[in-house]
Parts: structure tokens; sequence; C-alpha cells
């Protein structure tokens, strides 16, 4: 689905990815971890568009993505998610899921919109609504949802752009334990329709849904493979999980 063969990305004199190679499957559920300033919103930010690699390619699905502008990889099938909550607190909840789902609609503006298709997009909204637990808030405004339930709307805002590929970066952040335990559960849920790249520091996540995990340490990947590999490297235990 997705594979980075040999990049680079430095800021000034700072490398940040160094000849990182990665190989997203399709189907699965790929983990990226490492401590803070490892690489890894860098990554999420090269595959998407944010920033162009210095060197290296962005393959998806077969096609050299590299250094395209983030609106064409959406139109390509790829979304994303942020650390930080990204939604439009005025708006409604459908609203927001409205406006995602015109990003995939080659005929985005409402002027121009027939009302058959702005139907279309309300149907596709209201059915993420459910998809996402927020059933029965579409019309409140967005900003007054809880912390959990922003972050699970802005999984359903990318959602609504019908990916192939999700990244989630940190989406359980910030959330109180029930709200990390509804996440989990949302985030198996999409394994059966979405492939998944994940960026996150809950470990017991990471742990339960990967099927692999891949480990940054200043840019360079030092271990990949299953969760149960991972938890058994020396190193990775030592750095990542806190063991002396």
């Amino acid at each position: 689905m997705l594979e980075l063969q040999g990049v680079n990305k430095r800021f000034g004199g700072l490398e940040v990815l160094v000849d990182l190679d990665l190989l997203v499957r399709e189907g699965e559920i790929t983990s990226v971890i490492g401590p803070n300033g490892a690489g890894k919103t860098t990554l999420f930010n090269v595959i998407s568009g944010r920033f162009p690699p210095d060197s290296g390619r962005v393959v998806f699905q077969s096609r050299d993505i590299t250094g395209r502008k983030p609106h064409r990889i959406t139109m390509a099938g790829l979304a994303r998610s942020f650390q930080v909550t990204n939604i439009f607190g005025r708006l409604t909840v459908l609203e927001n899921l409205d406006l995602a789902s015109q990003t995939r609609d080659r005929k985005r503006s409402s002027l121009l919109a027939r009302a058959a298709d702005r139907r279309e997009v309300r149907g596709r909204s209201q059915a993420i609504l459910e998809r996402i637990g927020l059933t029965g808030r579409g019309d409140l405004p967005a900003g007054v949802l809880s912390h959990g339930d922003q972050r699970h709307l802005e999984i359903g805002m990318t959602l609504a752009t019908q990916p192939r590929l999700l990244l989630l970066d940190e989406p359980t952040s910030g959330m109180s334990p029930a709200e990390s335990a509804s996440a989990i559960d949302l985030i198996r849920d999409l394994r059966s329709e979405v492939t998944i790249l994940l960026i996150e520091h809950n470990m017991r996540l990471v742990m339960n849904l990967s099927d692999r995990i891949v480990v940054l340490d200043s840019g360079r990947k030092i271990a990949e493979g299953p969760p149960e590999q991972i938890a058994r490297d020396p190193g990775v235990r030592r750095v990542y999980l806190g063991d002396a």
C-alpha cells in the first residue's frame, strides 16, 4: 500500500529522517513508536505532502507521490489526523463531516453543487456520524463536544475523504482511560475497511492493535516486527519501554 525508499529530511543542520525505508501492507495496522524527537510526526508530514523529503521516494499504491501537494495526496486516497485536534469548532458536527466529504468531490463549490449532490454528501456524513459513535449529536457545534468526541469527529472527517490509507497521529492523546478504550474499539473496527499507519505513545494500544511495529530513534529505524518481537527486543525495551 505504502513504501518509503531511502527517505531523508533535515531542517538546517538537524537530520530528522535518515535513510528511512518503510513498508505498510494493505489491510494491516502498522504503528510507529519512538521518543519525542524521533521523527515520527515529520514522517507523517513527509508522507502526507506537508514537507517534501530532501531525498528518497514515497510510493502509494504503486504511484510515486513524492513532494505532491497535500490536497492531491488526499485525492489519491490518503488521509491523516493530527496530534492537535483539527476541527471547525463553530460549525456543527455534521457540517464538519460535510466539508471533509466535499474534499473528494470535484464539484466542491456549494453554489454549483446540485441538490442531489448535497443530499449524497449529507447521507455519507450521517453514516459516518453513526460509525464514530456520535449519533444524535450532528446538530451540535463541534466545539462543545468532549475532547474524546472531538478526536472521534476528526477521525470521522478523515473517513469522509474515503481514504485507502489512514494516518493517525496519537489518536488517544489527552484522553481519559474510558475515552482511550472507546478510541481503541473504533480503530479496531476501522481496520476491516482501511489500512492504518499509527503514531501512538499508548503502548497498550500499540501492542494490542498492531500487526507490525516500527521503532525510530533520532530519525533512524532501529527495529521492526510484530508486537511480540518488539516487546522482546532488549534495545527497544531499554530505550522505549523503560527497562534497565
